[in-house]
């Protein structure tokens, strides 16, 4: 799996994805389908994520988005609290502005019918 997966996984996640199905990986995007219930086939989207490897946000992004995930943040796609009151264990408080600067410009493009209708995003 690489960095733009693996970063996926947990921004995905965040919103609530309960697994995705990888569809194609090249150099400059990732396409698959997110999976919100394992039980309800009917309870999936399509995406894309038009951004190679090199631009994959750094590791303090994905600190950043990890941490969102496992302390389930996110209401939808909404901070539950303000940003200057999160802590993130080995993050500094630059650390921490600076990845949620990067975190707040991450778009992923919906699919629908083969057309990109929506985003998935995060913001405060």
């Amino acid at each position: 799996m690489n960095k733009r997966q693996l970063f996926l996984n947990s921004f995905l996640g965040a919103l609530g994805a309960e697994k995705i199905e990888w569809k194609e990986v090249k150099s400059e995007y990732v396409k698959g389908t997110v999976i919100y219930d394992r039980n309800k086939h009917d309870e999936t989207q399509d995406f894309i994520w038009r951004i190679t490897e090199f631009q994959t946000p750094d590791k303090n992004t994905q600190t950043l988005i990890d941490y969102i995930n496992k302390e389930k943040l996110l209401d939808i796609d909404k901070l539950k609290i303000h940003v200057d009151k999160i802590t993130v264990p080995n993050l500094n408080s630059q650390e921490i502005k600076e990845s949620f600067d990067s975190l707040f410009s991450i778009t992923v493009n919906m699919v629908d019918n083969g057309i990109e209708t929506d985003i998935y995003f995060i913001h405060d």
